[in-house]
């Protein structure tokens, strides 16, 4: 169940998503955390739920990029990254289960070479 509620996410993320979509994300994030959760049982639940807001908000800017800058001169607009939210959320991980969410895991294996000569 989400520890974020669709007004604290709205309270600090201006956006034109419908609700149902901000909660779709709220709903991602919150399956992420549970694993931090799982992975450290000492982790405050008022911590867990900051991270759940931030992550949910990070992953919503992919639906509705934040403007970084706009102008009228050249007729552009700039849009800034998730990371803002996604570095709130990642720094307060304690356990270190985002830092490597999305990377690849790496490893490698050495053979049994014992006896090989014999």
């Amino acid at each position: 169940m989400a520890r974020t509620t669709l007004s604290d996410f709205k309270e600090t993320f201006d956006s034109d998503l419908s609700d149902s979509a901000i909660q779709a994300w709220i709903d991602s994030a919150s399956l992420e955390v549970d694993e931090i959760a799982d992975r450290d049982s000492s982790i405050k639940s008022a911590r867990l739920e900051e991270i759940e807001l931030r992550l949910a908000q990070a992953m919503a800017t992919g639906q509705d990029p934040r403007i970084d800058s706009a102008s009228r001169e050249t007729a552009s607009v700039n849009y800034g990254e998730q990371t803002n939210y996604w570095d709130m959320a990642v720094g307060m991980d304690p356990t270190g289960y985002l830092s490597g969410w999305g990377k690849p895991k790496a490893g490698f294996s050495v053979p049994d070479t014992k006896g090989i000569d014999d």
